[in-house]
């Protein structure tokens, strides 16, 4: 009996016969209560089975049954053979889907293996994947040495050193001319990111090249305690993070080189490129956010990425040139500064690479549309806000700053102001018109200290202009620092300040110190808005101080950040209750509400803009209070201190955790006041003592 297509289960103890197919191979079958027979169509007998159970097992010898499938054991074998030992799943998926012709065997006992194949093929061993990742930054890196290149870069380097550190896969290059500069480069990485993050390294992990296996790298680990970690010899998958990231660069510097069409001895500046925007892209070795992010705890920004090789235009500052003479130099963009907030530009007339701030930039981008977006002319008022553009961060940066911004000419951003809607009638939203505004491209020394980016204008739900307008005090845009300060109302801008900064100190929101020795410094930044009355018209000036709380390290400058709101139906119901019992509403809001809150781990935040002055002016106009009392002690601390930093007591406005400590503080009080809370809404107290009820709701914004 040949059975063709049969299938072959290497972990099915018994050979399966369907009587299906054997009938359809022009046999008959005749059950019987204890036997079957397998007959030709002229009633010759060609099997017999015997029942044991509820199967029926054939009755022959094992070589009749392998004949069954017309399968001889050394058939695929020889095939294997011919074919210069090709693997035998190949060979049964060309049999199977009749690549070639008059190959004929059955893949039903396919042979698991070749000792000639075993012999000469075989491989290592696989690495998997360790789920031992570090928890924390610092706790591993690894190191590897590239090169010799082939060709020196145009700074006489032949290698360079990548380090990585293991938790957020944040890297940093070092470029050598040779490798007894490792030892040094690798300290110097160390003592820099220990300073900056204010982790400890504790191991590092290299091959056993005499470049990271020497007397001074053994005695410098000893004393500060880093263990090494080595791979065996002639195993660089075991260093298989650093060897990854060494191709990673590489391939993306070639690539760079190409799109440039510069020669490879630019190699060193498309690696540091290639590791610069490598710490601002995801990958999948991380569930979420970019290496930048997991190693200073703020999102990067990429907003002054440019294209590796475009024409590039720097100001000429050169002296004694004329009047008339070009006031630019053209080059070609080669990467970021790391030690400025500025861009390196290759000028061939040079022959050398310029570090600048001042650059405008020609790159080569493909006209796109925007879909229901149109953009329209600068505001007719000739109101110029300030400079949207956002800084350049430094590989290593920890802290947050006011930062200087790069000087970007020509471009434009979304103005102030509700956006128009146009109704096309046709299906879908409607379009969009913004009121886009020319950025004023000014740099000086003032501005720089003061300027504070904007928030984009906040887009309200679709609808006619007229709902937008009725909405106008909830969609009113942040005002910058430096549009406030230099406009004719910048004295009422002043007073806010003050007046923000009074509350603040009346509720010792923090303690005037010099900064610890390795502690983390988050940010700050005064927001301006106008507050508006019911008429749409402008009330009062309003600034509060902010702290940046997206800078903060969950698990060690907060834990729990939740804070319950009150539900729409509790309110609904106070207000049916309200008018059923005869009960009076009363409607009150908390000023500075989150400063009661107090603050649950150690947090140090940058000293905020303008305090010094507002601390004096205190002093004056409070003269003889505690509250002048307080800002003398301040002032006498700022004089004397080095690097000054805010030790916060409350709860300030931006951290991850002021709603939940606000809402703590609230609690304990409306306890301490026989008020109870329900259990359905945490949020609404209850007070019936005495026979009156007393309903109060709160809501934490």
């Amino acid at each position: 009996i040949n059975l063709e297509n049969t299938l072959f289960i290497p972990d099915l103890r018994t050979n399966l016969l369907s009587v299906t197919k054997i009938v359809d191979k022009d046999h008959e079958v005749i059950f019987r209560k204890q036997q079957a027979i397998i007959c030709d169509l002229k009633g010759n007998v060609k099997m017999t089975a015997e029942r044991q159970g509820d199967l029926f097992y054939i009755c022959t010898r094992q070589q009749e049954v392998n004949s069954v499938t017309d399968n001889k054991q050394n058939k695929i074998e020889l095939w294997h053979k011919r074919f210069g030992h090709l693997n035998f799943q190949d060979l049964v998926m060309m049999n199977k889907k009749e690549s070639v012709i008059e190959m004929n065997f059955s893949d039903s006992n396919v042979p698991h293996n070749c000792e000639i194949c075993i012999a000469a093929k075989l491989p290592r061993l696989p690495f998997p994947k360790t789920a031992n990742r570090s928890t924390e930054c610092l706790n591993i890196i690894h190191t590897d040495m590239c090169g010799p290149m082939r060709t020196t870069s145009n700074g006489g380097a032949r290698y360079f050193l990548s380090i990585v550190d293991d938790y957020s896969r944040y890297g940093e290059v070092y470029f050598l001319k040779s490798k007894d500069q490792t030892s040094i480069r690798l300290i110097e990485f160390i003592d820099k990111a220990e300073r900056q993050t204010g982790m400890k390294v504790k191991f590092v992990q290299s091959d056993n090249g005499t470049e990271f296996c020497n007397q001074k790298l053994n005695s410098y680990f000893s004393k500060k305690g880093i263990q090494r970690r080595l791979t065996t010899p002639h195993t660089p998958q075991q260093n298989g993070v650093a060897e990854r990231r060494n191709r990673t660069l590489v391939n993306s510097a070639r690539c760079m080189l190409m799109q440039a069409g510069l020669s490879n001895s630019f190699w060193a500046e498309a690696i540091n490129t290639a590791n610069y925007v490598r710490n601002r892209s995801i990958t999948k070795s991380l569930a979420e956010g970019t290496p930048f992010e997991k190693y200073n705890g703020k999102k990067p920004n990429v907003g002054h990425l440019r294209s590796f090789g475009c024409k590039a235009f720097i100001v000429d500052t050169s002296p004694n040139k004329d009047k008339f003479q070009p006031r630019a130099k053209q080059g070609i963009f080669v990467g970021y500064s790391s030690e400025s907030k500025a861009y390196r530009v290759w000028i061939p007339e040079d022959r050398k690479v310029h570090i600048s701030r001042d650059v405008q930039f020609l790159e080569e981008v493909p006209e796109t549309y925007e879909e229901n977006i149109v953009t329209i002319t600068p505001n007719s008022d000739g109101i110029k806000p300030m400079d949207d553009i956002k800084p350049m961060e430094d590989i290593g940066e920890t802290e947050e700053n006011d930062e200087e911004r790069f000087d970007t000419v020509h471009q434009t951003r979304r103005g102030p102001g509700i956006p128009r809607i146009i109704r096309s009638g046709q299906p879908g939203r409607p379009k969009k018109e913004y009121n886009m505004v020319e950025i004023d491209r000014t740099s000086s020394d003032e501005e720089r200290i003061i300027e504070d980016t904007i928030d984009d204008s906040i887009d309200c739900s679709d609808g006619d202009v007229e709902e937008f307008n009725e909405y106008s005090g909830m969609c009113s845009n942040e005002i910058s620092l430096t549009r406030a300060l230099s406009s004719e109302n910048r004295n009422e801008w002043f007073d806010a300040i003050y007046h923000e900064i009074k509350s603040l100190i009346e509720h010792d929101t923090w303690k005037i110190i010099n900064k610890p020795e390795n502690a983390r410094i988050i940010g700050s930044r005064m927001v301006l808005r106008n507050k508006l009355n019911a008429n749409g018209v402008i009330e009062r000036r309003k600034a509060r101080l902010v702290a940046k709380g997206f800078a903060q390290r969950p698990g060690v400058d907060f834990h729990d950040t939740f804070a319950p709101v009150a539900r729409m139906e509790s309110f609904r119901l106070l207000a049916a209750l309200s008018a059923k019992l005869h009960l009076k509403m009363h409607q009150l809001d908390v000023t500075t509400a989150y400063l009661n809150g107090e603050i649950d781990t150690e947090i140090f935040m940058e000293k905020p803009v303008f305090l010094k002055e507002m601390l004096q002016r205190m002093t004056v106009e409070e003269h003889g209070s505690k509250l002048a009392a307080k800002a003398n002690e301040m002032l006498l601390r700022i004089k004397k201190g080095k690097d000054i930093v805010c030790k916060l007591n409350r709860a300030i406005y931006g951290l991850k955790q002021a709603g939940r400590q606000w809402y703590k503080r609230l609690k304990e009080v409306l306890l301490q006041l026989q008020f109870t809370p329900t259990k359905s809404d945490p949020c609404v107290f209850v007070d019936d003592v005495g026979g009156k009820h007393t309903f109060l709701m709160i809501y934490v914004d």
